[in-house]
């Protein structure tokens, strides 16, 4: 049989599935009432009417209800449960309550169908030798310790009211010998660490084993995020990201220091 036909995740020769690289219910907040979605296309910054989002032969059966009980749970988690407000004006909030697991695992696999993906709008991501490691933690259902492939969260805002109608494709940056990949869904920005060490400035932050998580208010025309989608400042989007981030750093330290207290 062809390459096609072996299941991206456990390997298995089998009959594919036209699967999601991106869950379709992430772009809940994105269609119109035509069920249309507006694509970014970063590198040429035009835009382009989709009907949903991009599917590819990738995963067996199997395989596909492993990922959907994944997705199931953070949609029911971080949607259902209407854990965000329409309209944000703290400094920052903490959520608890999480499950670690299906949680962090449902980032690292979107990461990872990014990664497998022949799909050119996701070009941008390449995991080498974490691609295998993390496909094992998916099929293991082992997320890990919290330095291992690390998470962290900006809420993006605009006028107050949370930007859910956002999804992007993945950035790919180089933060002082770190490879990190930045994606925005579900009304965030989330910073995931391909490392599994991670520098000082990192430590401290993101996503943490009690399940609880800090979203950091951030102005949507002040994020990474929209700074890319901005023609005449992508040839500074790098450096103004390492500023950024150490300003995150530093905020969280802060926050830290005051106990995050709601």
């Amino acid at each position: 049989m062809s390459q096609d036909e072996i299941c991206k995740l456990c390997g298995c020769v089998s009959r594919l599935q036209n699967s999601h690289i991106l869950p379709e219910f992430l772009y809940r907040y994105c269609y119109d009432p035509k069920h249309r979605a507006i694509k970014f296309n970063t590198q040429e910054i035009s835009r382009i009417i989709v009907q949903k989002g991009i599917r590819e032969p990738l995963l067996c059966v199997k395989c596909e209800l492993h990922l959907s009980k994944i997705e199931g749970r953070f949609k029911t988690d971080w949607y259902d449960r209407g854990r965000l407000p329409e309209q944000f004006e703290k400094e920052y909030w903490r959520l608890d309550g999480f499950d670690y697991t299906s949680f962090k695992l449902f980032h690292l696999s979107v990461l990872w169908r990014c990664s497998v993906s022949k799909d050119r709008a996701f070009a941008a991501v390449s995991l080498g030798p974490h691609e295998g490691r993390i496909a094992q933690m998916i099929l293991n259902e082992d997320a890990g310790e919290e330095h291992d492939y690390s998470i962290i969260c900006q809420l993006l805002v605009h006028d107050g009211a949370i930007v859910h109608s956002l999804v992007s494709p993945p950035f790919r940056l180089r933060l002082d010998g770190l490879n990190v990949y930045l994606l925005a869904y579900g009304g965030c920005e989330w910073f995931l660490h391909v490392s599994r060490h991670n520098k000082p400035e990192v430590k401290g932050l993101g996503f943490k084993k009690d399940g609880s998580l800090i979203l950091i208010r951030q102005s949507f025309l002040e994020s990474y995020t929209g700074r890319l989608m901005d023609a005449e400042l992508q040839t500074r989007a790098g450096q103004d990201f390492v500023q950024a981030y150490k300003k995150l750093g530093r905020k969280y330290e802060r926050l830290v220091s005051e106990n995050c207290n709601r």
